[in-house]
């Protein structure tokens, strides 16, 4: 059950990565950089989701307590907590990249010919 409540009160923020993977898909002609940074960043932060050791698909060690041995609840909360914490970083830092890496200056419109003058 609070593998079920942690994802219903997480859903708005899973709504809001989606529509940044489809936006992202959308966009990717008209700014492929910007928009594949975006995409691997909100697919990361999903990624980073499912390696949550607290509120992952893999359930919280206290839902699952009676079936695992202490060291292993302990590797768990540790390494899937590190490895959670490190795709969430790196997520991020592509989403600071998408947003202010070095961006091509716009492509100058060509000149119109003025006729009748």
């Amino acid at each position: 059950m609070f593998v079920f409540f942690n994802y219903l009160t997480r859903m708005p923020l899973y709504l809001v990565w989606l529509v940044g993977i489809i936006l992202g898909l959308i966009y990717w002609r008209r700014h492929p950089r910007i928009s594949a940074l975006a995409t691997i960043a909100f697919g990361g932060l999903f990624a980073a989701m499912l390696f949550n050791p607290v509120g992952g698909p893999w359930g919280s060690p206290w839902a699952f307590g009676s079936r695992w041995t202490g060291s292993q609840m302990n590797f768990m909360l540790v390494f899937g907590g590190l490895f959670s914490t490190l795709l969430n970083t790196a997520a991020w830092v592509l989403i600071l990249l998408a947003i202010f890496g070095g961006r091509q200056p716009p492509v100058p419109a060509p000149p119109q010919d003025k006729v009748g003058s």
